[in-house]
C-alpha cells in the first residue's frame, strides 16, 4: 500500500475563527509513483467519485493546483486549454507526463497566474514528501494558505 506523505484540506475560511471549512481534500500518495487523489470532503460517501492523476516529479505543487484550478474552481480557460489536449475529466488516473507535453504544462502553469477566486488550501507536508521541494510555489499565486510543515522541513 502506498504512503501518504501529504495532504491538502481546500475549502472556505471561517470568517470568525479563521481555520477552514473544507470541501475537498487532496491526498499525495507515494510509493512506486506518486499519485494525487482528489476526493469530496465527504470521505464516506464522495460526491461524484474521486479523480486521480500522476503528476510530475519537478512541478508537483503546481499540478496540485491546476488539479484545484480545473476541478474545484473549474476556472474555463485552464478547462480549455487542458481539453484542448485531451479529454480531462475522462481519464483517472492521469498520468500528466504523458497527457501534455512540456511547453503544454508550461503554458498550463503559466495560465494559473489568471485564475480568480482561490479557495483556502491547507498543505500539510511530511518529512519525505518529494512535495515539499516545490511547496513553496503556492506563494506565487494570490492563494489564502497556510503550510504545516514537518519539523525537519524548512521553506525558504
Amino acid at each position: 500500500m502506498a504512503t501518504i506523505t501529504a495532504q491538502f484540506l481546500i475549502g472556505d475560511s471561517h470568517i470568525y475563527h479563521d481555520g477552514i471549512i473544507p470541501t475537498h481534500y487532496i491526498f499525495l500518495s507515494e510509493n512506486d509513483k506518486p499519485y494525487l487523489i482528489l476526493v469530496h470532503e465527504n470521505l464516506k460517501k464522495p460526491v461524484g467519485g474521486r479523480v486521480v492523476w500522476i503528476p510530475t516529479i519537478e512541478n508537483m505543487m503546481k499540478d496540485a493546483l491546476l488539479m484545484i484550478s480545473a476541478y474545484i474552481i473549474k476556472d474555463p480557460e485552464i478547462i480549455q486549454l487542458m481539453n484542448k489536449h485531451g479529454k480531462i475529466f475522462d481519464n483517472s488516473p492521469m498520468e500528466l507526463y504523458s497527457h501534455f507535453s512540456k511547453e503544454n504544462l508550461a503554458l498550463l502553469y503559466d495560465k494559473l497566474e489568471r485564475v480568480q477566486k482561490w479557495p483556502k488550501i491547507v498543505v500539510t507536508v511530511l518529512q519525505n514528501s518529494s512535495i515539499k521541494a516545490g511547496v513553496k510555489d503556492i506563494a506565487n499565486y494570490p492563494i489564502p494558505h497556510e503550510i504545516c510543515l514537518s519539523d525537519d522541513i524548512s521553506v525558504k
